[in-house]
């Protein structure tokens, strides 16, 4: 049964000692590349479940649901994906420049989109300044004067969950981001594997140290014996990108 190895493991094993600094380049890329097409997969799905709710407001009420639910519903999905798009898409450092950068391959127009998204995640969602709450989070403070020379303070607000125009954005950014990181991806995985290559000719004793970074998917994911083996059963089941190693002599025919 084919073995499944922990490469984070072995770039931190070989980060330790300063060896093979390409190879452990294009790892710390390629997990980078992982990390952020999971949050960008995850806020699409809060995107399509956000549509759904905003269009079927009415069976929601038949079904008992609320004005204040159904709104915190609105903005609890909005929030969420608008989190996950700005982390996805966030600029690496300078420091590791093999990590995926979307503004250095969107267009003007969709940079533009992009900005218009951070800001209202950094000015309304992340964090509040005084000009966005009035645009998201506008409170009023009124003073009921009462006939008896009482003085009642009340403080009615109005919360926006999300505008259909910053919707819009969200989604068309994030099919902008999703297509620019699996291409990104892609390249970045041929990358991976040539380093790998390249590094295991290069020094015989690296494959000993592979070999003693199994993957251990119960120890990682935390899960009984049994689901623990269907996960690594899903793992080496998933055909995913294939990446010829050129050590072995002639790559296996179709099927065989």
């Amino acid at each position: 049964m084919p073995e499944l190895y922990n490469l984070s493991a072995l770039a931190s094993a070989l980060g330790r000692g300063g060896r093979h600094v390409a190879l452990v380049s294009q790892i710390d890329a390629q997990r980078d590349t992982a990390s952020r097409m999971t949050d960008l997969s995850h806020a699409v799905e809060l995107v399509a479940q956000l549509a759904e709710v905003h269009s079927t407001p009415g069976r929601l009420f038949q079904s008992g649901v609320l004005w204040d639910a159904f709104s915190n519903v609105q903005g609890a999905l909005f929030a969420q994906a608008l989190i996950l798009y700005g982390r996805a898409t966030e600029r690496p450092d300078p420091k590791r420049p093999l990590c995926f950068d979307l503004e250095a391959v969107v267009t003007s127009d969709e940079l533009a989109a992009h900005r218009r998204l951070r800001t209202v995640r950094d000015r309304a969602i992340a964090h509040v300044d005084s000009e966005a709450r009035q645009d998201w989070h506008t409170n009023v403070l009124v003073l009921l004067m009462g006939d008896d020379g009482t003085w009642r303070f009340r403080a009615p607000h109005n919360r926006t969950s999300y505008n259909t125009a910053t919707f819009r954005d969200l989604q068309t950014s994030l099919e902008t981001a999703l297509k620019a990181g699996a291409a990104f991806g892609h390249r970045a995985l041929l990358a991976l594997g040539a380093a790998l290559d390249a590094a295991l000719k290069e020094d015989p004793r690296l494959k000993a140290v592979l070999e003693n970074c199994v993957f251990d998917a119960q120890g990682y994911f935390g899960t009984s014996a049994e689901a623990t083996s269907a996960i690594a059963a899903m793992l080496r089941d998933d055909e995913g990108m294939v990446v010829w190693n050129t050590q072995v002599s002639k790559p296996p025919t179709m099927g065989a």
